[in-house]
């Protein structure tokens, strides 16, 4: 899910929402990613999840079922606000759940 969000990060680096919505190639990239977090986070226990409520697991991999299922409905503004609303947080919580796992 890291690497997901870091990838989408060196895509997104430096471009307006402007050039975002005009750039097919990099809504495609970043749709991609996406997706992958989704899977990734749908591939999680149950339990880890419940131990980690602070993620908002349902939500991620609803976006995931969003972009997968409703490729042609999918709302660029959407996408846009949740890279830069969601993902920022959403990477500082994984890194932290990452920490808490490496160092106990």
């Amino acid at each position: 899910m890291l690497d997901a969000i870091n990838q989408i990060e060196e895509y997104m680096k430096s471009l307006s929402l402007e050039e975002f919505q005009n750039s097919r190639l990099v809504q495609d990239a970043v749709i991609r990613e996406i997706g992958i977090i989704g899977e990734a986070a749908r591939k999680i226990s149950l339990p880890f999840q419940q131990a980690h409520p602070e993620i908002t697991w349902s939500e991620i991999i609803g976006m995931r079922n969003i972009l997968i299922h409703e490729y042609f409905e999918v709302d660029v503004q959407e996408v846009w606000k949740t890279v830069q609303s969601d993902l920022p947080l959403l990477k500082e919580q994984i890194k932290h759940v990452i920490q808490t796992i490496e160092h106990p």
